[in-house]
């Protein structure tokens, strides 16, 4: 019985760690989506903000560049995902064509394993390796996140969300998103779907 329970102890592991790791970017989980928060505001929410730090080791979240009437493209990604890192040198491509209309920010869902806290050391690495300044990459100490990585959200001026996507994107894409939504040729997105639990 005692091999039985462990058995079943590993299994449920393995398992799990499966299902996390499919979370790094298979091709079913790509897509357009949006959680409560962007439905309920975004930036503007009523629901309560994580604890986020940023790589200086001090709070942070990137709603307050949006509170600062620009535009914000956030990008959360995880350490042990490869689409996420491989979205690094993509994401620079596109915080350099976009200049100054926007400010790029990386969150971190977990630590260097999955379901692991994001550390300040994690953060550390992941500014030194991707190029985003340390004030700009931000993690919650206190939680690890089992969201889709990597993601992409977009949040307006006006601090709400105009757009999310679950799943690596290039850089033309992202640039194409980017300049559809800010010289208004789209409009925000996050009303017309309904909401997903994350």
């Amino acid at each position: 019985m005692a091999r039985l329970r462990s058995f079943a102890t590993r299994f449920g592991a393995l398992a799990l760690m499966a299902g996390v790791q499919l979370g790094c970017s298979r091709a079913p989980a790509e897509g357009e989506w949006y959680s409560h928060w962007d439905l309920d505001g975004g930036c503007n929410s009523s629901l309560p903000a994580p604890g986020r730090h940023n790589a200086h080791g001090d709070p942070a979240d990137f709603c307050q560049a949006a509170g600062e009437g620009r535009w914000v493209w956030v990008v959360y990604g995880a350490p042990w995902c490869s689409s996420s890192l491989n979205q690094a040198a993509r994401l620079r491509s596109f915080e350099q064509a976009a200049g100054q209309r926007l400010t790029l920010f990386t969150v971190l869902t977990s630590g260097s394993e999955p379901l692991t806290l994001p550390r300040l050391a994690d953060a550390r690495a992941w500014s030194g390796s991707s190029a985003v300044p340390f004030e700009r990459v931000l993690f919650d100490p206190l939680e690890s996140d089992t969201r889709t990585v990597p993601q992409h959200l977009l949040i307006g001026p006006d601090g709400r969300t105009w757009w999310r996507w679950a799943g690596p994107l290039d850089t033309a894409t992202m640039l194409e998103r980017f300049d559809a939504f800010a010289s208004a040729r789209l409009p925000a997105q996050a009303r017309a779907l309904p909401p997903l639990n994350r």
